[in-house]
């Protein structure tokens, strides 16, 4: 048995801690106070070894410790209990599930005051309230409040994950937009080859239309596969097989032009999309899980800021003057490929989830010198008892597979917040806005140059939108940021419908729609567009967290396919009405967030969980249970009937 699980004898004083962070301070206690780990609930014990003595006789001088210095001495001890209690410091004895042999001693305060009493000693009362003293002094002292600094392998992590995977997501997602035209004319011309005539132009559209909705398809596909993935293969291990499949889908797209069929090129851009979809879930939960709380917003929100300059970097390369040519656009649409090549050479020196390593993969020694690591110090012992208690709280949702947690009761309003989250992502309205841009730059009266360089700029200033969002998101928080974003959109989905439908009446009236439009971006990266991803990293546990990314990720592919294929046809119905459908969904989701959504900044993934359960606590007890209620009005009626029998034999 090792040092730190060793039994504690009978007639021992224990203290509980919370952090073995504090074993360093205990050695300047005497020799016989020792440290024993509580295995089962991931505490520290501080045992003070005090063996039975009864009638020991007096010594001359030494006076026998009293009732008095007995109780003043429990008080002492009761005080130190209560401080660090209050602290977060100390478990209390109650709500813990102690060994046998020390069982009495944590539960009956009582005892705990009789065993003293025995002691006969003046010199061991001394050296037994000086040790106690202290005690208190080590459990009150505050804790480290989990604050890490950003270390250089948090940064290499997070650049060489973002910068080689998130940037390739953003790129992929807005490149295909750029050509569009160069697209058109190759399936036209294959297609002339094929059948010696030309295309029809609705059959041409639907053809460049599956080309871009079938990414969205793709990305659906690898949300689903990135679940099992990042539980079989480990986080790191996805990210490295997902980018050798990346550089396949670019060889593949690569070759477009040399293929000559239209098949093969939405083939290719399927693929594509299901690497994105992989990377759209894999990356956020790797930087989730190696990020210290303190900078776990910040270290995720970098993948969302590498996405955008993504699409950045697409749109400059996709000017006619670069990239966007009839004989280049398939290099275009292949230039991700050596970001993928420098990931698959790059990634294996990176380090793998601590929490994969120390929950699933049950190796604790890889997973503290993991830590060690990323932390940049030696002692990581109090992220080593959180990942642990973390494993003894989510043993039941273990035992389930992945569909089995999503009608899991326990999980139910974890499942429903994701739901919510991720469909909120583009029920905004971003998607119908993004149509409007080109349509409202248009009646400006500008030329595609210039208009060229406001959508440059737009994207410009949502990278800057996002490195504020970076920088604040672990002290602002999630809510207020993600609150903001959503309550800004319901209201410029109104004021843009507006000034959409007096644009023909009021010349000036499309430079209000371009500002609204400016505004309504700003506000969707501020909050709705990074912000969900994190949270459903954050509300879930270990075990489960994959499945919920997954989840996820599934929703947002879902409805940015769905609001791909549908929104077109509800625009030529009700034109620049159709923001009035989002307008309610927006507010819906402001609300639910508002009521339902805790603020997760700085708090480990087992305080947001309890978090939550103290939430739907508090609303079942404000609410009323209905079985509670049942049983109230059933016991009143047979009160009453009890009464009334009593009253009729009077």
């Amino acid at each position: 048995m090792s040092e730190r699980e060793r039994s504690i004898n009978p007639g021992t004083s224990v203290c509980l801690l919370r952090s073995s962070n504090q074993r360093a301070d205990i050695g300047a206690l005497p020799a016989d106070l020792s440290v024993h780990r509580l295995r089962d609930r991931g505490l520290y014990a501080l045992a003070l070894q005090v063996p039975h003595r009864a009638h020991v006789p007096s010594h001359t001088g030494d006076a026998q410790p009293g009732p008095s210095d007995m109780g003043s001495h429990n008080r002492q001890t009761k005080s130190g209990v209560e401080l660090a209690a209050q602290h977060g410091q100390l478990e209390k004895p109650s709500s813990v599930s102690c060994p046998e042999n020390i069982g009495s001693s944590l539960k009956d305060a009582e005892t705990q005051k009789a065993r003293r009493k025995r002691l006969s000693s003046a010199t061991y009362t001394q050296s037994f309230r000086s040790s106690i003293r202290s005690i208190d002094a080590t459990v009150i002292m505050k804790e480290k409040s989990g604050r890490r600094a950003l270390t250089r392998p948090l940064v290499m992590v997070t650049l060489v994950t973002s910068f080689g995977s998130s940037l390739q997501y953003g790129y992929n997602l807005w490149v295909v937009n750029h050509p569009a035209a160069l697209i058109q004319d190759f399936y036209n011309n294959t297609y002339h080859q094929r059948k010696k005539v030309y295309i029809e132009a609705t059959f041409l559209s639907f053809l460049y239309s599956m080309t871009v909705a079938i990414f969205s398809l793709g990305g659906l596909i690898g949300s689903l596969l990135s679940g099992p993935m990042v539980d079989k293969c480990g986080r790191k291990g996805t990210l490295f097989l997902n980018n050798l499949l990346a550089i396949i889908s670019s060889i593949l797209m690569g070759f477009s032009t040399l293929v000559h069929a239209y098949e093969y090129t939405i083939f290719s851009r399927l693929i594509t999309g299901v690497c994105s979809g992989i990377f759209s879930c894999a990356v956020p939960l790797y930087l989730a899980e190696v990020a210290p709380r303190n900078l776990r917003g910040t270290m995720v929100s970098v993948s969302a800021l590498f996405i955008v300059i993504g699409v950045l970097i697409s749109q400059v390369l996709g000017y006619e003057e670069l990239l966007g040519t009839k004989k280049y656009w398939p290099i275009l649409l292949s230039l991700p490929g050596f970001l993928a090549v420098l990931q698959v050479i790059v990634l294996p020196s990176c380090p793998e989830s601590p929490r994969y390593l120390m929950i699933q993969e049950r190796d604790e020694e890889k997973a503290r010198q993991t830590l060690k690591k990323l932390r940049g110090q030696e002692d990581v012992e109090q992220e080593i008892d959180e990942l642990y208690l973390e494993h003894i709280s989510e043993k039941a949702e273990k035992e389930m597979g992945g569909l089995k947690l999503l009608f899991y009761r326990g999980l139910r309003w974890q499942v429903i917040s994701v739901v919510v989250l991720m469909s909120g992502h583009q029920l905004t309205g971003v998607s119908a806005v993004y149509y409007y841009a080109d349509n409202i730059y248009a009646s400006m009266f500008l030329s595609k140059k210039e208009i060229r360089y406001i959508v440059l700029f737009s994207v410009i200033s949502l990278v800057i939108t996002l490195m504020v969002v970076v920088y604040i998101i672990d002290t602002v928080g999630r809510r207020a940021l993600i609150l903001i974003g959503f309550g800004v959109c319901s209201i410029i989905c109104v004021l843009l419908t507006m000034a959409l439908e007096m644009q023909t009446t009021i010349s000036w009236m499309s430079y209000a729609s371009s500002s609204l439009v400016f505004l309504f971006l700003i506000a969707h990266v501020l909050g709705p567009g990074p912000v969900p991803i994190l949270l459903t990293t954050e509300l879930f546990l270990q075990s489960t967290r994959s499945t919920s990314v997954a989840l996820g990720g599934f929703v947002h592919w879902l409805v940015n396919f769905l609001m791909g294929i549908i929104f077109l046809h509800i625009e030529t119905l009700i034109g620049s009405y159709s923001f009035l459908l989002f307008w309610p969904l927006s507010v819906a989701t402001f609300i639910y967030i508002f009521k339902y959504i805790p603020e997760t900044k700085g708090r480990t993934f087992l305080e947001i969980k309890r978090l939550m359960s103290a939430q739907l606590a508090r609303r079942i007890q404000v609410q009323g249970h209905p079985a509670k209620e049942n049983l109230k009005k059933r016991s009143a009626h047979h009160s009453n009937r009890r009464k009334k029998r009593r009253s009729t034999i009077g």
